[in-house]
């Protein structure tokens, strides 16, 4: 991966549009022969700067190495005098792999237990980000098979009104057009037995942000919680991400128990 300094004299010539879907704008560029996705930190639609949507890509690979080393998506947030984004790793795709934005749409596709294990990791990540951005768009398998998580500008963007991750009936983004997240999709299909889950791989992740201290934790968040302090009170977002990593046990443990729950009463019905 780069660093930041060997990003300071790269410019808008380098950059070679590339279309992702919805993703927003996005640029290739190919840096000592390995390509890179560049993402501007900007709105959507008028190109306005704003910071905290590329620094919050960089926030969400740390997140997902200390979830996972093996799977996270190295980023990193830069700026120089004419450019300031996210560039991450383009990483080989697996052509043979679904398409989960169709999978979440159709049950007659199966979904493996290997993939529902590597999604159960990155529930965990996404609960801890606040991101209900993770539709099946939003996850590529790579060549070795790894599913990674991509395009984590949306973190936190509900931390503060609709925050309730494990409500699998909502999508906060609906009125945008977007799908739900693909959690939802998969617990649901488990609730109503047609998909079977192994949850006990929760507790190794969260064995690894246990590990963390509160303090090394949220020094991970500094820089875009100062970014977002013309939006929300800095104080105040420290404490919503930080009682995020505090409750991971107890959030997850409830939340599969109300899942199991469900199921049972759902599959007694079918009986």
């Amino acid at each position: 991966m780069v660093t930041k300094d060997d990003l300071k004299n790269i410019g808008w010539k380098d950059m070679l549009p590339i279309y992702l879907g919805g993703t927003g704008r996005m640029f290739l560029i190919t840096i000592s022969g390995i390509d890179y996705l560049f993402k501007p930190a900007e709105k959507k639609w008028t190109h306005e700067k704003q910071r905290f949507r590329g620094i919050v890509q960089e926030v969400a690979s740390k997140i997902q190495k200390i979830v996972d080393e093996e799977s996270y998506v190295p980023c990193i947030y830069f700026e120089n005098k004419e450019l300031a984004g996210s560039l991450q790793i383009k990483y080989k795709i697996d052509t043979n792999a679904p398409h989960y934005q169709i999978v979440q749409t159709d049950d007659s596709f199966d979904i493996t237990r290997e993939e529902t294990k590597q999604f159960l990791r990155e529930f965990i990540t996404d609960y801890l980000l606040c991101n209900f951005d993770a539709h099946g768009s939003n996850f590529i398998t790579d060549s070795n098979g790894i599913i990674r998580g991509v395009d984590k500008e949306q973190c936190f963007r509900y931390i503060a009104t609709k925050n309730d991750y494990f409500n699998i009936f909502i999508n906060p983004n609906e009125e945008y057009g977007e799908s739900e997240t693909i959690y939802n999709y998969l617990f649901k299909r488990y609730i109503n037995g047609t998909l079977d889950i192994d949850f006990d791989i929760l507790e190794k992740y969260i064995e690894k942000i246990e590990n963390i201290s509160d303090e090394d934790y949220i020094s991970i968040f500094e820089e875009y919680i100062d970014a977002r302090k013309h939006r929300i009170e800095t104080s105040y977002l420290r404490k919503l991400i930080l009682e995020r990593k505090q409750q991971v046990r107890v959030k997850m443990n409830d939340f599969v128990s109300y899942l199991k729950e469900e199921r049972d009463k759902m599959v007694g019905k079918k009986l």
